[in-house]
């Protein structure tokens, strides 16, 4: 474990301190952290906060027009595209409790569960129970919601939800939940950099929602066990970047 920390005159900022923590969990495990210089670290930081700076750019490009809301029109749009994380939520279960009693199992995902404080969609993962009576009450459910694109036969649809955000759901299966619900909670960089290229680095592929190794599928039936395969320890989905 980590040596004891000498506390200079000027401490570091707590909320600094627990964001650069943060960025280095994103960027490797704990051991090799103690190969970070300090220079190491702050390059990082301003690195993240480079991301952070460009997309507050990128936003007032869209909406601000010299410091102010361009028009009532983009206001509203301004309020739907933002919505806070505890508002989400409760529209995320009430949409989770809906379907719940036809799936088998069903989790929400994405930026809620990452608990992000700006959620710009709704995301659940499910498998859907397969006996004729209930699969028909899941489907009939989800066909009631405006469609984007997608069927709820298929492994992934998106609807347009009367609360002013959309839902994307993803169904997947008992050998392939664990993978289909590490990807669908994200973040995108985190999918995509350590993920499936941890995947990858050990020698499988993705294919039709499954993960595959010398022409065979292998199962994935929790997160842990994605993790596992890539080699690296398992991830709080608040610290997924």
């Amino acid at each position: 474990m980590w040596g004891e920390i000498r506390t200079p005159k000027n401490p570091m900022p707590q909320e600094i301190k627990e964001k650069i923590i943060e960025i280095l969990q994103k960027h490797d495990n704990e051991e090799s952290l103690r190969e970070y210089t300090a220079d190491q670290i702050l390059e990082l930081f301003e690195a993240e906060k480079k991301k952070e700076e460009e997309k507050k750019q990128k936003w007032t490009k869209v909406y601000f027009k010299k410091g102010q809301i361009k028009s009532p029109k983009t206001l509203t749009l301004l309020i739907k595209e933002i919505m806070k994380l505890e508002e989400a939520r409760k529209i995320a279960e009430k949409y989770l409790d809906l379907l719940e009693p036809f799936c088998r199992r069903i989790q929400i995902a994405g930026s809620i569960r990452r608990e992000k404080p700006e959620v710009h969609d709704i995301e659940l993962v499910c498998i859907p129970k397969d006996n004729p009576q209930d699969f028909g009450s899941f489907t009939n459910i989800v066909n009631s919601l405006e469609k984007v694109k997608g069927e709820p036969t298929g492994r992934y649809t998106q609807r347009k939800l009367p609360e002013g955000i959309n839902l994307d759901l993803f169904m997947a299966n008992e050998e392939n939940w664990g993978l289909i619900f590490a990807i669908r909670t994200g973040s995108a960089d985190f999918s995509h950099k350590i993920l499936a290229c941890g995947w990858v680095k050990a020698g499988y592929k993705s294919k039709d929602g499954m993960l595959t190794k010398n022409g065979q599928e292998i199962e994935c039936r929790e997160e842990e066990d994605l993790f596992k395969i890539i080699g690296i320890p398992f991830v709080e989905p608040r610290l997924r970047f």
